[in-house]
């Protein structure tokens, strides 16, 4: 099903107008989906954290998602207005 708005002359449907996007909205989105899944992935680490047995490993691990996390949190939309400065968002590469 096609959605916009119908360009009408004399009762009949000559084109369509594609519907707005709101591309910082859509990038805040797609911030929050990958924000919830880093924070699905530290978690039973910030729980071995709080007591205190976590090993290194995990610790510099943990160090590195929360260092992923902050970029994510920094990253401006403030200039995304189009499809064309959406595309240009440096998203944060995943800690290895």
């Amino acid at each position: 099903m096609a959605t916009g708005r119908l360009i009408v002359s004399d009762k009949e449907v000559v084109g369509r107008l594609p519907v707005p996007v709101g591309y910082q909205a859509k990038a805040e989105t797609t911030r929050q989906k990958l924000l919830n899944d880093a924070n699905n992935v530290i978690k039973d680490w910030r729980t071995e954290l709080t007591l205190g047995i976590i090993s290194d490993k995990n610790k510099a691990t943990l160090i590195n998602w929360m260092g992923y996390i902050n970029k994510l949190k920094n990253i401006d939309f403030s200039q995304v207005n189009d499809e064309a400065t959406f595309e240009k968002i440096k998203w944060s590469e995943l800690p290895k």
